[in-house]
């Protein structure tokens, strides 16, 4: 018969070598990867999280592209940027991580000798939750039904928006990457490209920090459900804790 407990130790234990083996590849990877559009008339500059650190329009792009087409560039120059990476995590940090990774799970009593949980609770998935002081019962639930209206509604995606001081160029980001880069055609057909890459510049410095700030929102919602789900624990580990104030 089939331990739960067992097995969930077991597969902790092998997603633990699995991420050390992931971790192998933290250090090959490039600090920066650079990509074009197939005009090149756009270069991006993508940082470690595959966000881009720059984006830089090409003296003479008028010749190759046309003004509607310049954001689309933008986001082909980011994807190629991202591809450039990609071709080298499997030339290098690929091998070493495929020569890292288990080649089977682990058996039932070495995943059991290494697990640090001994009795079959969901302490294994929170850690230690004897510390916790939970509030009152009807703070937390009304906490809980807050989380469970909100994880009903639609998703809003995590994304950075910013445009230049004059609203000519915008630019939106996600965790991915690039998402969007709108220049006004007009403006731009008409700016020089000493201007067109200083607005670029700009916009996207203000989306990376909105981005930022939008990730940071994110976490701290994340951190909340996971601290209600501790004190949650908490109670059903220790229920005398229910006549706490």
């Amino acid at each position: 018969m089939n331990d739960p407990l067992r097995d969930l130790q077991q597969m902790s234990a092998f997603l633990g070598e699995l991420t050390d083996a992931l971790a192998v590849t933290r250090d090959i990877l490039p600090q920066r990867s650079e990509g074009t559009d197939r005009t090149r008339s756009v270069t991006v500059v993508l940082d470690p999280d595959d966000l881009p650190l720059s984006i830089v329009v090409a003296a003479g792009w008028q010749q190759r592209l046309s003004p509607d087409a310049l954001g689309g560039a933008a986001v082909e120059a980011g994807q190629a940027a991202a591809v450039n990476r990609l071709s080298v995590w499997q030339q290098d940090a690929g091998q070493a991580a495929w020569e890292a990774v288990p080649d089977r799970l682990p058996d039932h009593d070495a995943a059991a000798a290494t697990a640090t949980a001994t009795t079959p609770d969901l302490t294994l998935l929170v850690g230690d939750v004897s510390q916790v002081s939970p509030r009152p019962l009807e703070v937390l639930a009304e906490d809980v039904l807050t989380a469970l209206d909100r994880a009903g509604a639609p998703s809003v995606p995590v994304q950075g928006r910013g445009c230049d001081e004059a609203g000519r160029v915008s630019v939106v980001l996600s965790r991915g990457g690039l998402i969007s880069c709108e220049p006004d055609q007009r403006w731009a057909a008409a700016a020089g490209t000493a201007a067109l890459n200083h607005a670029l510049a700009a916009a996207l410095s203000k989306a990376r920090t909105d981005l930022a700030a939008a990730v940071r929102s994110a976490k701290e919602e994340a951190a909340g459900t996971d601290r209600m789900l501790r004190e949650a624990l908490a109670l059903l580990v220790d229920p005398s804790k229910l006549r706490n104030p």
